[in-house]
């Protein structure tokens, strides 16, 4: 189970930020059991400089729900319907037994026809007829337009996939509401209405790849799950988090009150930025570039070339957010530069997401994209993804 988390805003007074918890429990150095991470930002001013804690990626039942599935036609009750009983009828004369004799090699007949028939439907249909997949492709391979046709697969490349020729979206109407980020009811509001412009902004493109992308879904926690209650406010807590494998966004509410005791983070763009980032994860999941990233960092021949890996897949969600900022109708360049001031600029480096200077550049990289080959993190130079 993949999950990925967004960068938390920038904190007034504070000194460094902590990157997320993407998928599950921030733990001290990262174990290549699942993808990445949640967001963490330390909320006290004056942190302890201490390195910040990497997040840990976990994956549970890898893309169990994408493996293309076929539905098979509806049975029937019976071969020609029910038969009805009738009473028994007097014995035939003998030149009855030629006409039984005549009726019961036209039924077998007809029965043998149909079984050529269905015979013949069924190899049409899986050499690929008219009947349609009713999945999507496995994440680590990508298909064609007509891939529930013929299913040739291509094993996908992190730095060279069709994604990245994709367009920047087109600007979305979306009237993003003032909420009140304290409360569970809120966030579900706030969802409510920013998660079917977020599908309109990117869906589409992603269907114009020849994929069937499934929409995430949001879960509001108003409880800090168990594996998450050991983070410190001083190294940075957990303020969002995607899992693959269950298509979900979750927003947890008591990290995100701590929050909003600093000036400014009660803005509802800063709030649409953080699940904009989380939403790039699910992006990357749908296009299997998610699952490619993590299979490399299962490679990874140094902790070194591993942490990289893991920038790259944040900085990149980064860039996405970027992007989806600055697509909503009515934003411009003030509010793009409002939200990376107060969700990068200066609030500290991390090994897991990039340095602050870094997530600034994919920020606004995104922002200003004419195609998503302005996010390909995974082609950048070494400096870049630091």
């Amino acid at each position: 189970m993949t999950q990925h988390s967004s960068p938390v805003p920038p904190l007034p007074g504070t000194g460094a930020a902590e990157p997320r918890a993407d998928a599950s429990p921030l733990p001290a150095s990262w174990t290549p059991a699942g993808p990445p991470p949640p967001s963490f930002r330390p909320l006290p001013p004056n942190p302890p400089e201490a390195p910040p804690p990497s997040p840990q990626y976990r994956q549970e039942l890898t893309a169990a729900h994408v493996t293309p599935q076929f539905s098979a036609p509806a049975a029937f009750d019976g071969a020609f319907g029910a038969w009805e009983q009738h009473p028994p009828l007097a014995p035939p004369p003998r030149q009855g037994d030629v006409r039984l004799w005549l009726a019961a090699m036209g039924t077998a007949f007809v029965a043998a026809l149909c079984l050529v028939l269905c015979a013949v439907m069924t190899a049409a249909t899986l050499r690929g007829g008219t009947v349609h997949a009713s999945g999507k492709p496995h994440r680590d391979v990508r298909y064609a337009d007509s891939w529930f046709h013929t299913a040739g697969a291509i094993p996908v490349d992190v730095a060279d996939h069709p994604f990245y020729a994709l367009p920047a979206p087109g600007a979305v109407a979306c009237e993003i509401p003032e909420f009140n980020a304290a409360t569970v009811a809120g966030w579900e509001e706030f969802t409510e209405v920013i998660g079917p412009c977020l599908n309109a902004m990117w869906l589409s493109p992603l269907e114009e790849l020849g994929l069937r992308p499934q929409e995430p879904h949001y879960v509001i926690l108003d409880e800090i799950p168990a594996e998450l209650r050991d983070e410190s406010e001083e190294e940075g807590v957990t303020l969002a988090y995607y899992l693959e494998h269950e298509l979900s966004i979750t927003i947890l509410v008591p990290n995100v009150r701590k929050l909003l005791r600093y000036p400014g983070m009660d803005d509802k763009r800063i709030w649409f930025a953080l699940v904009a980032h989380e939403y790039g994860h699910h992006l990357q999941g749908e296009t299997g570039l998610l699952d490619a990233a993590y299979t490399l960092q299962l490679d990874a021949k140094s902790t070194r070339q591993e942490l990289q890996l893991g920038r790259q897949i944040e900085l990149q969600a980064e860039c996405l957010a970027g992007t989806g900022v600055a697509a909503i109708a009515g934003h411009d360049h003030a509010d793009v530069a409002f939200v990376n001031r107060n969700f990068n600029e200066g609030t500290g480096d991390s090994d897991t997401h990039g340095s602050a200077d870094n997530r600034v550049h994919w920020f606004n990289a995104g922002a200003t994209a004419e195609t998503m080959a302005a996010c390909n993190t995974f082609a950048a130079e070494d400096r870049l993804v630091r």
